[in-house]
């Protein structure tokens, strides 16, 4: 049950920090290559470095917590 919390925990935390950028990005989505889509949510700060990692640990973390039940 701590497992689920904290990969709620992240997934929120992760969707509060893009969600601005999301945004953004749905309103003037004007460069379709994949590359392009990446460099409009990551412009190099650390804070996007961290979301970044935390949305990936937290994926895999569901995807183990589904898989082990």
């Amino acid at each position: 049950m701590l497992d689920l919390f904290t990969v709620a925990a992240a997934i929120v935390l992760s969707a509060a920090v893009t969600r601005d950028r999301a945004r953004r990005f749905a309103t003037s989505a004007q460069e379709s290559t994949p590359w392009a889509l990446v460099r409009r949510f990551h412009d190099g700060s650390i804070g996007d470095s961290a979301t970044w990692a935390t949305l990936g640990t937290a994926s895999i973390a569901l995807v183990l917590a589904l898989s082990l039940h």
